[in-house]
């Protein structure tokens, strides 16, 4: 049962509700004001008998519908005192005149009696930058007052923009009464796009005008879009741009309101701009092999026309030729190869380049290489996304022509004189020289790459080479060794060289030439395994087969053979004895005592090798000697020197030796 006392409560809580909603009511301007004004730059015009601080104050407020009108001081130039500057309300301050009572006296600066007279910020105000700031705070900030437009209403704009536009001022004012009514009419216009994918709005101007007044010169045609704001309706520049404090965008596809102006004439029509572009879509083909060349262009043109599938993709080959972006993973090197860092793998243009820190070159031969391709937004695409796939690149052959040559003793033949490549490229070229000396011997000699013995690729292989070959490749080409040591070491350690493999590969040597160097070698006669090797080119007169094995990652190694001569020089040498005397005792007999030097001019030659001896005559005994050895037991001797093989031809020498006993 409902008693008074219940009755009571309930009347008293219905009270309060409806108190409550009442003062939360009153209570809405109190909350505004709570709000604190975000003031930024910002330009508009003045209208006659405007309320200026509620013009800046929908000028310069972001948030004007949340704080409404507030007042504004600025920064005054005195009308009457010589450019006195002083902060006063916008609606200007003058405080009558007032007498200078100190001017003149010593001691105070003279002040103008006039100088306390200055002007409001108003319509009359020159258009110019002013600095203005809220009363009560001591931030400034830049109203730029803009040139009264000669058809200017008297509204106070709703919005001024934030900063001084850079296309047509967003701030036109309202359309006039006799603005002509919106035709009824649709236009269908096609955005134009530039090559990067932007709106060329100048060619977009010309489509609407060519589309809505075909008879206009397009240059004379003022073309904006419409925007609707709270207030009021402001036309502004197709690029976008400011309508007060709201930014707007630049048109896109969709349907507008616009205004065409003419020689005083308006038309106000609805364009349907239309984004007539293709959306691009690639699809590769899977299992796909190309044969590698060093063209880059001729690469991408094979990739192109094998890898894409034409069949599902949108973009054209010509447009794909130019536009479409071709990449390959790998790992590149810092441009110091010395350092022999490479990058962890990283997608890299098939035509070579850099990416961060790191280079790679054009895509080379290889199996199943991680490759994709996209395609930027263009003029006639919408631009889609990688499309990943894989690709082998085969090696190219190379064929290696080696032309006959021939050298004096100590020339310096260099590779570009007698070797050549078919196609041309950097290979490195191994070359091996088997053949006879002058002096009828057998000679073997094994001249490395000029990469492979760069003090780099030493600092890379010598570790390499040292625990199978107990030594390392530097003192192996110092000090030689044999063919049959050699062929081992290619032959067995083959796994051993793959650990210098990606080194190898950045100074271009491929270590599949290895094999054909074994191979090189293997043909060699089996006569040939003990004779010592000699690293570099033939410094011994003879005739030599040449072997030369052309080496890159990207071929498959090319052999070519030919013949090299290397004479003997015929002139400017001679012998000359060791000792003038002819009489020795045996005891006195020395090694060298009977010998004779070659020399060439004052100096001895380099090579010695071809000096030879040859002894007849008669022990003290009467026993006959005949011998290429200097005797040693007491006789008369017949001594001849000659030249047989090395590398200089000189006369014989002779002389009678008699050695004494004892």
């Amino acid at each position: 049962m409902t008693t008074h006392k219940n009755i009571t409560r309930i009347l008293a809580v219905l009270l309060a509700v409806l108190l409550f909603g009442q003062l939360a009511a009153f209570q809405i301007p109190a909350f505004a004001a709570d709000v604190v004004p975000d003031v930024h730059d910002g330009a508009a015009y003045i209208p006659d008998d405007a309320d200026v601080n509620d013009l800046l104050s929908q000028t310069l407020l972001s948030n004007y519908s949340d704080v409404g009108t507030q007042e504004w001081e600025y920064k005054a130039t005195s009308t009457l005192s010589g450019g006195a500057t002083k902060w006063v309300p916008v609606t200007g301050t003058t405080a009558g005149i007032i007498p200078a009572l100190t001017a003149g006296k010593a001691g105070f600066p003279a002040l103008d009696v006039l100088g306390v007279s200055y002007p409001a910020l108003d319509s009359q105000s020159p258009a110019q930058d002013y600095a203005v700031r809220l009363k009560g705070t001591t931030e400034v900030y830049t109203f730029t007052k803009l040139a009264q437009p000669a058809d200017a209403d008297t509204d106070t704009p709703a919005d001024t923009p934030a900063q001084t536009p850079d296309t047509t001022p967003a701030d036109t004012p309202e359309e006039p009464a006799d603005t002509p009514e919106t035709s009824g009419e649709t236009y269908q216009v096609n955005i134009p796009y530039t090559a990067n994918g932007a709106i060329d709005f100048d060619a977009l101007r010309a489509a609407i005008v060519a589309a809505v007044l075909p008879d206009a010169d397009a240059a004379s045609v003022t073309v904006t879009q419409q925007h609707k704001g709270l207030i009021k309706t402001y036309w502004v520049d197709l690029k976008g741009g400011w309508a007060g404090a709201t930014k707007v965008s630049a048109v896109s596809a969709g349907t507008y309101e616009m205004k065409l102006t003419t020689s005083g004439t308006e038309a106000i029509v609805t364009v349907t701009l239309t984004d007539a572009r293709t959306q691009a879509k690639i699809v590769l083909k899977e299992g796909v092999s190309v044969t590698y060349t060093k063209d880059a262009a001729a690469m991408r043109t094979q990739i192109l026309d094998k890898l894409v599938d034409w069949s599902q993709t949108t973009v054209s080959k010509e447009d794909a030729a130019k536009s479409m972006v071709i990449e390959y993973k790998t790992k590149g090197y810092l441009s110091n190869t010395s350092t022999n860092k490479l990058s962890p793998e990283l997608w890299f243009p098939i035509e070579g380049g850099s990416v961060t820190i790191y280079t790679a070159p054009s895509i080379g031969a290889g199996e199943n290489q991680k490759i994709r391709a996209s395609f930027p937004t263009t003029a006639d695409y919408h631009g889609c996304d990688a499309a990943e796939g894989t690709l082998t690149v085969d090696k190219a052959n190379v064929r290696v022509k080696v032309q006959a040559a021939a050298i004096s003793a100590g020339e310096t033949l260099t590779t570009q004189q007698y070797v050549t490549t078919n196609p041309e490229d950097t290979f490195a070229i191994f070359k091996v020289y088997s053949g006879v000396t002058s002096g009828l011997s057998g000679i073997v000699y094994v001249q490395l790459p000029e990469s492979m013995v760069s003090e780099t690729a030493l600092k890379v292989l010598d570790p390499i080479v040292k625990p199978i070959l107990g030594k390392t490749l530097t003192e192996a080409l110092q000090d030689g060794t044999t063919v049959g040591e050699l062929r081992a070491f290619l032959k067995d350690n083959q796994k051993l060289l793959d650990g210098a493999a990606d080194f190898l590969k950045l100074i271009g040597v491929d270590i599949t030439a290895f094999t054909k160097l074994v191979d090189t070698l293997n043909s060699l006669p089996s006569v040939f395994d003990s004779t010592r090797v000699a690293f570099g080119s033939p410094n011994r007169a003879g005739m030599y087969l040449v072997t030369a094995i052309a080496s890159n990652p990207n071929y498959n190694p090319g052999v070519g053979t030919g013949v090299l001569v290397v004479k003997m020089h015929i002139s400017g040498a001679s012998l000359s004895w060791n000792n003038s005397e002819t009489t020795y005792a045996a005891s006195a007999l020395k090694a060298d005592t009977l010998n004779a030097t070659l020399m060439r001019g004052d100096s001895a030659a380099g090579n010695q090798d071809g000096v030879h001896y040859r002894y007849i005559g008669f022990t003290a005994a009467h026993k006959l000697y005949v011998s290429s050895k200097a005797p040693t037991e007491a006789g008369t001797y017949r001594q001849t020197a000659y030249i047989f093989g090395g590398n200089d031809m000189a006369k014989s020498i002779s002389r009678t030796v008699t050695i004494t006993a004892d």
